[in-house]
């Protein structure tokens, strides 16, 4: 309870500053996809059937998240661009400690020294657009969100309690008093708002090739080949989108496989079949496999140092590095150590965005380590007489031992970055099984 409020009255300063998920956007758009494909099939042989599909899908007005409470990088870049030391830590303490505004500064308080003269501010490449000459504000006070390059800042300072739009949404820097509606103690009403809209859009396009094999002379088969390519602004819930540009994040999805053959035959042995003992031992014979190769998946890239100056962090960032010199893939087998699980992937030359800007690599780079894998089924039915058989099988999962290796880490903010730390599959596994039936 609030000790100087009524009874019963809620202290609300005790949730500052609120951060919030997930709220719902007015007038959301109804979700929709569209659906388009041309299939030719041929008949090769009597049991033997071609398909060859192009498939097409068009979804709009996706669910997707963004904030909508980031911080105003135009506004921290201009207070860094004031003379040096006229920013302080607190709006009350004029001898307070100078202060600057960098990564994780949105929630923070500034106060501008009375007699400051705001100079020109030129918005750096990638930064935010502002018709402001001066200090542009996140908030509008007292009609304005700019302060004009040439102002000298009055006798009662300017007090920015966060650097949000809705950080403090009564505080009036430019009411002319100390910090009318500003929260005393520089602790902002509200931080990030993750909110979820229907702004996003995917598409998919494919070639798809198969070939069936119907069951005969003991075999049957599928075989099938995909080409295709899947973009979208995020391919979850987590995927949080560039607030500034929601176009900005479209890219690969992180579902994308561009190429992928899957064969699976089953295979009946002896033919012909023998009669009598020689029977029970040779006949009843059978192989399985599902036999996968795919392409990658690409592998999610972002950076978390908030060199963007959003101070905005879903469950993941919205910014990715720069790019400063070619992006190259090493395979995880030549790592630095093949005794060493932490195998280098990504090579390249990385580093944070410019301060006020978003980085220039895709959030999705292609493609990790590809999946290459054997499941192998040997059985033997054995006929006892008219009322029992026997049946047995011996089942290899990832049949060879191929090393299926994970995604290496894409958090730029980790002292793992481009590495590979862990394996997709399980090591082979064999089990054996025998039933009788009766």
């Amino acid at each position: 309870m609030d000790p100087n409020g009524p009874p019963g009255c809620v202290d609300w300063s005790t949730f500052r500053s609120s951060i919030y998920f997930g709220e719902f956007q007015p007038n959301l758009k109804s979700q929709y996809a569209e659906q388009y494909n041309l299939t030719i099939e041929r008949q090769l042989t009597r049991d033997t059937l071609l398909r060859v599909s192009y498939v097409g899908t068009q979804a709009h007005h996706l669910l997707a998240s963004y904030d909508i409470d980031y911080g105003h990088a135009e506004t921290c870049l201009g207070l860094n661009n004031l003379p040096a030391g006229s920013v302080l830590t607190a709006p009350t303490a004029l001898g307070g400690t100078a202060t600057s505004c960098g990564p994780f500064g949105s929630d923070s308080e500034y106060f501008i020294q009375p007699g400051t003269v705001i100079p020109a501010y030129t918005a750096a490449p990638g930064t935010p657009p502002t018709t402001c000459s001066g200090l542009t504000l996140p908030y509008n006070a007292a009609g304005s969100t700019c302060i004009p390059a040439g102002t000298t800042i009055g006798p009662n300072g300017v007090t920015l309690v966060g650097l949000r739009k809705y950080s403090s949404p009564n505080c009036q820097p430019l009411s002319g008093s100390l910090f009318t509606g500003c929260p005393s103690d520089g602790v902002p009403v509200f931080s990030n708002i993750f909110a979820e809209d229907t702004i996003a859009n995917s598409n998919y396009n494919g070639l798809q090739i198969s070939v069936e094999k119907n069951y005969s002379h003991g075999l049957l088969f599928q075989a099938s080949y995909t080409f295709s390519k899947a973009i979208d602004q995020g391919a979850s819930f987590e995927n949080e989108l560039n607030p500034l540009n929601f176009n900005g994040t479209r890219g690969l999805s992180l579902l994308d496989a561009k190429n992928r053959f899957v064969f699976s035959p089953v295979w009946d042995l002896p033919i012909p079949k023998y009669e009598g003992v020689k029977g029970k031992v040779a006949n009843g014979w059978g192989a399985s496999a599902i036999i996968t190769y795919q392409s990658g998946f690409p592998i999610r890239v972002q950076d978390q140092n908030d060199s963007e100056l959003e101070s905005s962090l879903f469950f993941e960032g919205a910014n990715t590095p720069e790019a400063t010199g070619p992006i190259t893939f090493m395979s995880p087998k030549n790592g630095p150590s093949n005794n060493n699980p932490s195998h280098q992937y990504v090579v390249g030359n990385f580093s944070d965005s410019n301060p006020g800007t978003f980085g220039n690599v895709p959030h999705a780079l292609c493609c990790g380590a590809p999946i290459n894998n054997t499941d192998l089924v040997i059985s033997k039915k054995t006929p006892i007489n008219e009322r029992w058989n026997t049946e047995f099988r011996a089942e290899f999962y990832n049949a060879w031992n191929h090393t299926q290796f994970n995604n290496p880490d894409g958090n730029f903010t980790n002292s793992t970055f481009g590495q590979v730390l862990k394996v997709r599959e399980s090591p082979r596994v064999m089990q054996f099984g025998l039933k009788f039936l009766f």
